[in-house]
């Protein structure tokens, strides 16, 4: 909701994000030609560039069956492969500004285990899974601590944290692979594989799709290439290092839409948007991922 937003700072994180760094990433924003701020109230408003009117520009409807199509999704895997590699840090630092995943409490897998693990057992969307879904359930909520320790180990990278289909644009002239991202109100750092992961869970493909790991094969493939291509050291941070992140990244991405519960009686579209992060976790077998990242040893940052 508003107020949640304006409690979190999120408006105020995604002003930071067009006055100190739109200007320099390698991937498209839209344009943003005013924001003012009220320090009163926390309210800030933003006249943006309306990118439906660019010739060629699109969005789509992330509820659309199958969601987005596989050229779609190889085009985010790129973009975000390149803005990654652009901001990645061995073991630098990032800006201060920007908070970890798990400093931003609608991003933290433990919290949101902690508060919204007893609650998903008597939703609905944990009533219609099987048994085997419901198992694979019960060790993603035990595994939680670990995969935050995991998450906080080895390279980071500048994050969005929300990068689903409803705020993203494909087809602009000039940009990586086409693609605008929007909404970076939780605009953070962390483990870059992760933003990829809620993409495709949220985004791409549906509950039972057969050819789950070779599509999601080859988006990880497509990212790690841009991340290689951006400068990150390839034997440092192998094709297998980025699959594991990325396997992680549903893990994280499942205990996230959790908080779903909050919000009352589903909808279908909160119903539909559970089930794909839920079954993109099982059917990919990311609650039994060991909790461990696969990085070379530290060197110095170029």
């Amino acid at each position: 909701s508003r107020q949640v937003a304006l409690g979190a700072d999120n408006y105020e994180m995604e002003r930071r994000v067009y006055e100190r760094l739109a200007s320099e990433m390698v991937v498209g924003t839209a344009g943003c030609l005013q924001i003012t701020r009220d320090a009163r109230t926390g309210n800030v408003v933003f006249v943006m560039e309306d990118l439906s009117v660019l010739p060629g520009a699109y969005s789509i409807d992330q509820w659309r069956p199958g969601g987005c199509s596989a050229d779609e999704a190889l085009a985010v895997a790129r973009a975000l492969g390149g803005l990654h590699a652009q901001y990645w840090q061995w073991s630098g630092a990032l800006p201060a500004w920007l908070p970890r995943t798990d400093q931003i409490e609608a991003r933290d897998a433990v919290g949101l285990a902690a508060s919204c693990g007893d609650a998903f057992r008597s939703s609905y969307h944990y009533e219609v899974l099987g048994q085997h879904a419901r198992e694979a359930v019960e060790l993603a909520l035990a595994r939680a601590r670990d995969l935050e320790l995991a998450l906080r180990a080895g390279p980071q990278t500048l994050l969005h944290h929300d990068a689903r289909a409803d705020n993203l644009f494909w087809g602009k002239a000039g940009v990586p692979a086409g693609v605008v991202f929007l909404d970076w109100q939780m605009v953070g750092q962390g483990v870059g594989a992760l933003d990829l992961a809620w993409f495709s869970a949220s985004s791409f493909l549906e509950p039972g799709e057969p050819l789950r790991w070779e599509e999601n094969r080859r988006l990880c493939v497509a990212y790690w290439r841009s991340l290689v291509e951006g400068g990150v050291d390839a034997v440092r941070y192998p094709l297998e290092a980025a699959w594991r992140d990325y396997t992680l990244g549903f893990l994280w991405g499942f205990l996230v839409v959790t908080q779903l519960t909050k919000f009352g009686e589903p909808s279908e579209v909160v119903k539909a948007f559970c089930a794909r992060v839920t079954h993109a976790m099982v059917e990919l077998d990311a609650h039994k991922v060991p909790c461990q990242r696969l990085v070379g040893e530290p060197g110095v940052d170029a």
